[in-house]
Formats: C-alpha cells, sequence, structure tokens
C-alpha cells in the first residue's frame, strides 16, 4: 500500500461502516417501493406499513424517494469527508518540514482547491496528480450537498445544469476509471452514493502522497529510542521498518527503503 497519514485509514474505516448502512438503507427503501407498487395502492400499502412500526407518514413525495435517500446520503458522506480535510491538515502540517500555517483561504475557494494549494506550495502540480476529472466530480458532490441541504425549489435543476456540464466534458475519463457518470441531480440514485464514496477515498490517498514527507522526515518520525534495546542491528532495522508501515500504511519494500537510505 502506498504512504499514507492515520487521517486517510480513519476515513476508509468510517467510510466502510457508513457507507454499508447507507447502502442498505437504499436496499430497504428499494424494496418498499416495489412492494408498494405490487399492492396496487402504493399510498395506502405505505401508511399501513408506517402505522405497523407507530409512525406517521405523508407519502405524497413517494416517486421521488429514492433520489431523495440518494441525495440525503450525499450529505452523510459528504460530513465524513470534511472530517478527513480537518485531520489531514493538522496531520499534514504537524508532518511537514517547516510545519508552518496553510495560508489564507480566499473568498469563494472550495475546500478541495484550497488543500491542494496548500500542501502544493512547490507548486509541483497538485490539481494535475488528483486528476481534473476527480477536482470536478468532488466539487459536483460539493454542490450536491449544498443543495440537499439548503432546497432552492424549482431552481434545483438549473443549479446544476453549469456543474453537470462540466461532468459531461470530463465523463469519458470519469466513466474509464469509475465504470459510470453521475446523473442529474434530481435522478440521484445508488450509483451516486458508491461513485462518491469511491471518490472520496482516491482523492483522499492522492493528497497524502502530494503531502508526503521526504525519506529524512519519515526516518526522523519513528521513535529511535523504542529501539535501542535491540542490540542486533537487523532486528533493530526490522522493528524501525515495522513501525513505518504501520504508522504510515506503507509496504514493507517502501520502508526498508526509507530505513536504509539514512544509514551509515
Amino acid at each position: 500500500m502506498p504512504f499514507s497519514f492515520e487521517s486517510y485509514r480513519n476515513l476508509k474505516q468510517r467510510l466502510g461502516a457508513t457507507g454499508a448502512l447507507l447502502e442498505l438503507n437504499h436496499v430497504a427503501i428499494a424494496e418498499l417501493i416495489s412492494a408498494a407498487k405490487q399492492s396496487g395502492s402504493e399510498k395506502s400499502y405505505i401508511e399501513s406499513r408506517a402505522r405497523t412500526h407507530g409512525i406517521h407518514v405523508q407519502s405524497s413525495a413517494f416517486p421521488e424517494m429514492l433520489a431523495r435517500i440518494s441525495q440525503q446520503s450525499i450529505v452523510v458522506l459528504h460530513a465524513e469527508w470534511e472530517h478527513f480535510l480537518l485531520e489531514f491538515k493538522e496531520e499534514s502540517r504537524s508532518e511537514s518540514k517547516d510545519k508552518a500555517p496553510w495560508p489564507q483561504k480566499e473568498d469563494g475557494e472550495n475546500p478541495l482547491a484550497y488543500t491542494v494549494r496548500s500542501v502544493d506550495r512547490a507548486n509541483v502540480g497538485g490539481e494535475k496528480a488528483l486528476g481534473h476529472f476527480r477536482m470536478v466530480l468532488m466539487d459536483f458532490f460539493r454542490l450536491a450537498r449544498n443543495c440537499a441541504v439548503h432546497p432552492i425549489g424549482e431552481r434545483y435543476e438549473d443549479y446544476f445544469e453549469k456543474s453537470h456540464s462540466r461532468i459531461t466534458e470530463c465523463a469519458e475519463q470519469i466513466k474509464n476509471t469509475y465504470d459510470t457518470i453521475p446523473s442529474q441531480f434530481v435522478r440521484f440514485g445508488i450509483k451516486e452514493l458508491i461513485l462518491y464514496s469511491r471518490t472520496i477515498k482516491d482523492v483522499a490517498l492522492l493528497l497524502c502522497l502530494l503531502a508526503r514527507p521526504d525519506d529524512a522526515l519519515l526516518r526522523r518520525a519513528v521513535n529511535h529510542k523504542r529501539f535501542n534495546k535491540f542490540n542486533n542491528k537487523e532486528r533493530k532495522r526490522n522493528a524501525m521498518i515495522g513501525e513505518l508501515c504501520t504508522k504510515y500504511g506503507l509496504d514493507k519494500a517502501e520502508a526498508a527503503i526509507v530505513i536504509d537510505s539514512g544509514a551509515n
């Protein structure tokens, strides 16, 4: 596995648990809709099933139910993404060479663009490293989250028209990478939930690689005093390699290169 910060591994764990619940929720709604359609009266069926569980439900939005649950799922996933960004900011800054604070966020700058600019201070091509199409996807889902949280009535289709046109421009790259492209906001379904989750994980890992400390800093991050008890040099080396693997998710081969490059 390539280098990663703990914030990334925390994110993967949270997304695994959250994603499973969201997908099961979607399955349950889909099963409810299917049963309701076969009942002969969708409205009566849903209201009857709700009363069984002591719930009062207005089923006027029945045709939009799956899209609505998918839109709200995007809100939940976005909260996990924002949580990661906060953890990543602190972790990457504390692990950097100068530990300098990040620059001021510009007005209207979206959080991912700001993060890339802050990490890529040497201007080595942060957006290129992440892939422009992933930046477009992440911004699309950011707008989807905003739209779900702050409904704007009949205007929401117009609100997303420009954003979705950018998706269309990157459609080939997106489809080649993820085998699908997102639908318009009003047609969201399970595939948007899965696509956003996959994109979040990919972008988070690429941010870790962009912010990766150099080998000298990684060696310094190893608690050398902890391994002074080893008289055998090979055992000490293996223990230090293991420390890097645990702390930064490195595979043994890459961790060995980091440790060995500092050997006298």
